[in-house]
Order: structure tokens, then C-alpha cells, then sequence
């Protein structure tokens, strides 16, 4: 019985040097495997913004009239030295060194081609870098498409809430954070599903903020939880976790000031770490912070949050990982008793839950006692405990060598590029929310010419103008 067909269709321009090394990387890879193939290129020819969809789906509809039977969408810099390129019935994702994120599925895919071709491919209208992946992912959910799912366990919590709207909501307590001396923050919340800002480059939730050089911590448009501050000089700082769902989670912020270093964890577990050498701007000339927003009185940038904050504590030192951990994982046991790893409570300063609210006034559990004042604050039943599941792709664990190539994506704390903000806004607000058809929007309204082609054995070179 002879081997099922793959077309390998690769998106390009302007990298001749490494289509040299794929052309050969490829061949001996499938050669290999006893694989029978056809090598697809797709070059864009033109000026405009580049278009990975649109070229892998004129690339699919050449695999289609070559009899391929099932494809691989192969970024060209990625050369294969332990990919298991064999058929599969349901989509496979190879790309499986250094996952960005649980989602993730670009790079090296793979898909019956009547599948790919049911889901009407990729998005025609993602221009420049990024989110066209998110699309087919999408694609493939809404279609019915056999995919994985991996479980998310949430982060402990109490018994209640404080949750925030997202456009008026906040808690304003006196600020009382020291941070010449050790301290450490830790929130828990859980984002609700968020509406992008048109009219913004980029969207910041803040959950814990001190106004002035902005001292917040946050989830981002990027999908991750962000600590940004200023150091003595004035100069900016921060630290992002990796790409988070919008689920239940713990972040906490360390500074240890005798070796000067600010520690990010999520979830009781060391995500980053930087050393500031000249330490932190001492914000105790603002006189208030702010919980769910970074400053409401700043119109346009009061940075609502939008979701369920479960608790707010800081504490003049800095935790232990071991602490940091327990404190993360905790049951319901009150920070201002001792348990587990955890040996710091007497420098609890504060600490603020639900669970205190009278009259509009949260209760500081902590030895100072403040008041924090709600404003169109809700506190809303929580249960703990609750484990999210992510729906991801099928993945093979695969090898391949990545070729030199710059940052398209995200970068410190925004996108290099424009583009990328302009396909994240359309992903999120438009794709997911059902406002754009995917029927209407693949294949099936694909438009191109092509300059040129070559056909030469089992390789294809088609130049296209889109």
C-alpha cells in the first residue's frame, strides 16, 4: 500500500539563502522517511505588506491539482532535523521547540488537505506579521475539527470577589508602599474576555497601580501579566510573564533591595527576574493607589480592569520562592497566620479581601488598618478550586534547527509593528465575537495572479502578485 501524498507549501520572498537550506533540509528529511512529496513555494512578488494566509492558500490549491492528500505549512527558516512528517487524520502541530504560549500553532502544521480546504484555510486579510495562525486555530473549533485539550488549574482564592467593570470600577487606598526598602505584592485575579481599543497601539488592565512614573502591575493585549515601574533615574522598567490565558491567577512582585533585583512570579513559580542597579523611585510622594485601575482622575488612561480581583497584599520584605509559593497555592488560610513555607506574616502591611467590605469600605487585614474606598466595586460570589480547559492543537514532539531571523512580534512591551496590532484587533474583536463570516473569507474568495511558475519534478515555484 503506498504512502499518502504530502504537499509541503511554504510561503516566501526575498530569503534566498535559506530556501537553499530548506530545499535540501526538506529533501533529506522526507527522502528519509520514504515520504513521497511535493515541494510548493509560493513567492510574493510584489511591494505590498507581506500575507503568510493568503500565499499558503494559493499554495494548498497547487498541492490540490498536484493529488496531494494531506499538507504541512512550513515557515522556511525552520529546518527539520527530527520532524515525523507521516499522515494524520486530524490537524498536527510540529513546531514544538519553545512554545510561546499553550495555543500556539504556527510555524509547522499539519492537515489532511480536505480538511484545511472544509475550514475554507487561512484568512485572507491578515496582513504583515501575526494572529492568522490564532484565525485557523479558530477555524478549525468552529468547523468541529478533532483538536486537544489541556486543563488549566486555577489559582486559590476565597469565598468572593471584588469584581471590576472595566470602565469605572476601582478601590483607592492611601499608598503606603516603601519602595527604597524590600517589598513584596501579590494580587489574585482572573481577566474577564476584554474588548480591544481601536483607537489604542496597545490595551493595559491594571490590577494594582501608583500613579506618576506609573508603578502597575497588569495583564496586557498581549496575553501577559506585566510589572512596569521607574527606577531613581527615571528610567523604565519591566517584566512580563509569558503569554497567560485570561484565566484565575496569582502574580506576585519581589524587590530585594540588597541585590537590587525585581522577581515576577505566577502562579507560586519564578517566571523572570532583572537586576536594577540604581533602584526604584520612591513613590511615597503620591498619596493614594489604586486597585483595578492604574489612575481613575487621568482621562483616557485610567487603564480600567475588567474581571475579578480575589486579594491584594503587600508586604515590607521580600518573600522567599518558598514563601512566594505557599502564599500562591494557599487554602483559605489568612496571611496574617503562619503556614507551610510561609514565615513572613509579621511584615504584613496589607492586605485587602472581600471578605472586609462594610459600607463601601474594604478593611486592611494587615498592621496598618487602612480603608480602601469602593467605587462601583461589586463583591460577587467565588468558587475555588476551578480548573479551565484550553483547547489546543494535537502536537508531535519534533527537532529543527531555527534560522536567524528578528523579532517580529511582540517587543518589550508592544508590537514592532503597527500591522500586528491592526490583526490582533481584528482576531479579537471581530473574528472571535462572530462579526466576520469565515465562510465568506479563504479559499473560496482567494484573488491573485501569477508571474510565474516552475514545475520541475516534485518542485513548484510559483510567483504571485497579490
Amino acid at each position: 500500500m503506498s504512502k499518502p501524498k504530502l504537499g509541503v507549501i511554504v510561503p516566501y520572498r526575498d530569503r534566498y539563502e535559506q530556501l537553499f537550506k530548506f530545499k535540501t533540509a526538506i529533501h533529506y528529511a522526507l527522502s528519509q522517511q520514504e515520504i513521497p512529496y511535493e515541494l510548493v513555494i509560493v513567492e510574493q512578488d510584489n511591494e505590498k505588506i507581506f500575507n503568510r494566509g493568503k500565499l499558503l492558500n494559493i499554495g494548498v490549491l497547487k498541492a490540490k491539482e498536484l493529488e496531494c492528500e494531506y499538507i504541512v505549512l512550513h515557515d522556511i527558516d525552520m529546518l527539520p532535523t527530527n520532524v515525523d512528517y507521516k499522515y494524520s487524520k486530524y490537524p498536527i502541530h510540529l513546531a514544538t521547540q519553545n512554545l510561546p504560549f499553550p495555543e500556539y500553532f504556527g510555524g509547522i502544521t499539519l492537515f489532511p488537505i480536505n480538511d484545511f480546504i472544509r475550514i475554507n484555510g487561512f484568512s485572507n486579510e491578515y496582513w504583515g506579521w501575526g494572529f492568522e495562525d490564532d484565525d485557523l486555530l479558530f477555524r478549525a473549533r468552529l468547523n468541529g475539527l478533532k483538536l486537544d485539550t489541556i486543563p488549566y488549574k486555577a489559582a486559590s482564592g476565597n469565598t468572593s470577589a471584588f469584581k471590576f467593570n472595566g470602565n469605572s470600577a476601582y478601590i483607592k487606598v492611601p499608598n503606603t508602599l516603601r519602595t527604597r526598602g524590600d517589598f513584596s505584592i501579590t494580587v489574585t485575579a482572573q481577566p474577564e474576555e476584554i474588548t480591544y481599543d481601536h483607537l489604542k497601539d496597545k490595551d493595559n488592565f491594571t490590577i494594582f497601580g501608583i500613579p506618576g512614573y506609573d508603578f502597575n502591575i497588569m495583564y496586557t493585549s498581549f496575553g501577559r501579566f506585566t510589572v512596569e515601574l521607574f527606577d531613581s533615574e527615571r528610567n523604565h522598567h519591566y517584566l512580563n510573564t509569558k503569554v497567560k490565558p485570561p484565566l484565575q491567577s496569582n502574580i506576585t512582585v519581589t524587590w530585594d533591595t540588597e541585590l537590587k533585583e525585581l522577581t515576577l512570579y505566577f502562579n507560586g513559580v519564578k517566571e523572570c527576574s532583572k537586576i536594577i542597579p540604581t533602584g526604584l523611585r520612591n513613590y511615597q510622594s503620591q498619596k493614594h493607589s489604586y486597585i483595578g485601575a492604574s489612575f481613575p482622575a487621568r482621562k483616557g488612561e485610567e487603564h480600567f480592569f475588567k474581571g475579578r480581583i480575589q486579594q491584594v497584599a503587600i508586604w515590607n520584605s521580600a518573600l522567599s520562592q518558598k514563601e512566594v509559593h505557599s502564599v500562591a497555592t494557599n487554602k483559605g488560610v489568612p496571611l496574617g497566620m503562619q503556614f507551610g513555607s510561609y514565615k513572613s506574616q509579621q511584615y504584613l502591611q496589607h492586605n485587602f479581601v472581600p471578605l472586609t467590605v462594610k459600607d463601601y469600605k474594604v478593611v486592611d487585614l494587615g498592621k496598618d488598618h487602612i480603608l480602601g474606598e469602593l467605587n462601583d466595586v461589586e463583591i460577587v460570589p467565588y468558587k475555588e478550586d476551578i480548573t479551565d480547559f484550553i483547547c489546543i492543537p494535537f502536537r508531535r514532539t519534533s527537532k529543527y534547527r531555527q534560522l536567524e531571523h528578528g523579532e517580529n512580534g511582540f517587543l518589550n512591551t508592544g508590537w514592532k509593528d503597527i500591522t500586528t496590532r491592526y490583526n490582533q484587533l481584528k482576531f479579537m474583536n471581530e473574528v472571535k465575537r462572530g462579526y466576520r463570516d469565515t465562510s465568506e473569507d479563504g479559499i473560496n474568495n482567494l484573488k491573485y495572479k501569477v508571474h510565474s511558475i516552475i514545475d520541475v519534478a516534485n518542485f513548484h515555484h510559483l510567483t504571485v502578485k497579490l
